[in-house]
């Protein structure tokens, strides 16, 4: 039972072989500074076998790994490249979170287990063969200190250490968000569905440290993103029935973080280096009310993922309208 609700609770916060690609637009332009200022790729212009993308991971050599409802997609330079469960090992065509470590490797979750692939080889990891409590893997994050990937499912957290070490931490609410500071702490962001309430909780030394939304001013509301910024302090995205906001902490207090009026549906978070940008129907910058939403021509979707290659541009995923590239003009 718990499960099924779970997996409802799941559809509702995302919703709320390999060959190369011959259709893609703008190919001789993929790797230029000079990249147009707004790029949409979708299932009639390119490989992409779903306009959902829930996951957008970019590695350290600027190749592009995004996760759809219907499969991984790998996009280096002007090469597109497909993955699915009919020709690797992932579980399910139905990704929800990627991360890629500084080795290299390649973290995929889906809503049927886990998977990995050094650039060679996949491996499947599930309930049978790990310590993973739950084949639902909701959120992944990659611990760059400690050379430690997390996973975040829907039964608890699992860490896996640089020496291949599993741990199983059982959590009982949703984790839907996680993230490291640059000390390596680990932040979770989580709901639970029987009370209705969304919890920030950090995990230092072996000890969890629990602040609960309404407590500090924040009912009914889903941590949907969570960052730490230049400065180590942590920011989360929070939306729900009464929602709409992004906060700091800065190891003392949480303050919100002033954004355009017009920002609505927030859902992921990318920090740029002094600059927030915040992820919704539009794309905003958070840090003064006189910041304005930049509209998406031509979307009518929300993002549910960012991410940041080598010039600076801005890879958006969006509920139904595909993949979105955007060059900032000076």
């Amino acid at each position: 039972m718990k499960t099924s609700i779970y997996s409802i609770l799941l559809i509702t916060l995302i919703v709320s072989s390999c060959k190369k690609d011959k259709t893609i637009i703008l190919n001789d332009e993929v790797n230029k500074p000079e990249f147009p200022e707004w790029v949409i790729y979708n299932k009639s212009n390119s490989s992409l076998r779903d306009n959902q993308i829930n996951a957008i991971c970019i590695d350290n050599h600027d190749v592009k790994w995004l996760g759809t409802a219907n499969g991984l997609i790998r996009i280096n330079a002007d090469s597109w490249d497909s993955f699915s469960s009919a020709n690797s090992l992932l579980p399910s065509n139905y990704i929800r979170a990627i991360t890629v470590t500084d080795q290299g490797i390649v973290w995929v979750g889906t809503d049927r287990g886990l998977a990995s692939y050094d650039g060679q080889k996949w491996s499947l990891f599930d309930t049978s063969n790990s310590v993973l409590a739950s084949n639902s893997i909701t959120c992944i994050t990659y611990d760059q200190k400690n050379g430690r990937v997390w996973i975040g499912t829907d039964e608890g957290i699992v860490r896996i250490d640089k020496d291949g070490q599993w741990t199983l931490i059982y959590l009982t609410d949703l984790v839907i968000s996680l993230t490291c500071d640059r000390n390596g702490n680990l932040w979770a962001g989580t709901f639970n569905p029987f009370s209705f309430t969304g919890k920030i909780k950090q995990y230092k030394d072996g000890k969890w440290t629990s602040f609960i939304l309404p407590d500090i001013g924040y009912p009914s509301a889903w941590p949907y993103s969570l960052a730490s910024d230049m400065n180590n302090n942590l920011l989360a995205v929070l939306s729900g029935t009464a929602v709409k906001t992004l906060v700091r902490f800065d190891g003392n207090s949480w303050q919100e973080v002033e954004g355009p009026h017009d920002a609505y549906g927030l859902k992921s978070l990318l920090i740029d280096g002094s600059v927030l940008w915040v992820g919704g129907t539009r794309l905003s910058v958070f840090g003064s009310v006189q910041n304005k939403s930049i509209s998406m021509p031509g979307i009518n979707s929300g993002i549910l993922a960012m991410a940041k290659d080598k010039y600076g541009r801005k890879w958006l995923g969006t509920l139904s309208d595909g993949l979105v590239v955007y060059t900032q003009r000076k």
